[in-house]
């Protein structure tokens, strides 16, 4: 790993940064739709360049592929369905709500729109790895993908797996 020019994502503002990343863990759109799981989460580790405000950002990433119709559920970006058609990998995990049932997407012209959800990024900055333990364990959200991320994290970077021997993993602090 070495020290690069990075750009993360906080709702719509971009974060420029430089840094490492130290650890990702992730469950790809292919394996959370053929595991029946349209929604799911990726995150990310940084270590920033000292000198720097914060010493470590997490980049946490709310995906999805699901899809609704347009007089269906409140949420998504209005798309033409020939748009999303263009990116096969994608589109052959788009699905449909299970709430607003909008009709299947094979069944709809180029030009029907539809509306997708999309990427919900957020950061946290953590002033160092004291901070950052309990800090992503405490969060209301905190499971398995944040469990993995840190123990991933403490085989990369000394002063994580320092804190997590005073918070071991399991013991959710607030």
């Amino acid at each position: 790993m070495s020290i690069q020019d990075l750009t993360v994502y906080d709702k719509l503002r971009a974060v420029p940064f430089r840094g490492e990343q130290v650890a990702a863990v992730t469950w790809d759109y292919e394996e959370a739709a053929s595991a029946g799981f349209p929604r799911w989460t990726d995150m990310t580790l940084y270590r920033v360049e000292p000198g720097s405000s914060c010493a470590y950002r997490v980049q946490i990433v709310a995906r999805s592929v699901v899809y609704h119709g347009i007089g269906g559920c409140p949420k998504g970006v209005k798309l033409p369905v020939g748009m999303l058609a263009k990116d096969d990998d994608r589109y052959g995990f788009l699905a449909a709500c299970e709430q607003c049932l909008p009709p299947d997407l094979d069944d709809l012209d180029d030009n029907a729109i539809v509306k997708v959800e999309q990427d919900l990024p957020e950061l946290h900055e953590f002033a160092d790895a004291a901070a950052l333990v309990p800090g992503l364990l405490g969060r209301r959200k905190s499971g398995g993908l944040t469990t993995k991320l840190l123990a991933a994290a403490a085989g990369m970077d000394q002063d994580i797996a320092a804190a997590l021997g005073n918070n071991p993993i399991g013991v959710h602090t607030k």
